[in-house]
């Protein structure tokens, strides 16, 4: 969870998936100040969203701290792959 405190912002939760790239892009619209046309990340909404594009939106993970893995979340699937052993799983 990332908790960020606006003045002047309401407070709301954003149950779409999202990504660290979209930390950037979000503080500097909350800013007024127009991310980068070319930025990959894109800015969460300020309240609710009935987006469903917003929920199969892939989102990439990485970690190196206990084992090398990397995933892929989209909608309700992960798939995991260790890249140490060449192994994958796809959850539901």
């Amino acid at each position: 969870p990332l908790i960020v405190r606006v003045p002047g912002v309401e407070p709301s939760v954003v149950e779409a998936p999202v990504a660290l790239i979209d930390v950037y892009p979000t503080l500097t619209t909350q800013l007024g100040i127009e991310p980068p046309p070319d930025l990959v990340g894109r800015p969460l909404p300020s309240g609710p969203t009935e987006d469903p594009a917003a929920a199969r939106r892939a989102i990439f993970l990485e970690t190196a701290r206990l084992e090398n893995l990397r995933a892929v979340v989209e909608g309700d699937h992960k798939l995991v792959l260790d890249r140490e052993s060449g192994r994958a799983w796809l959850f539901d």
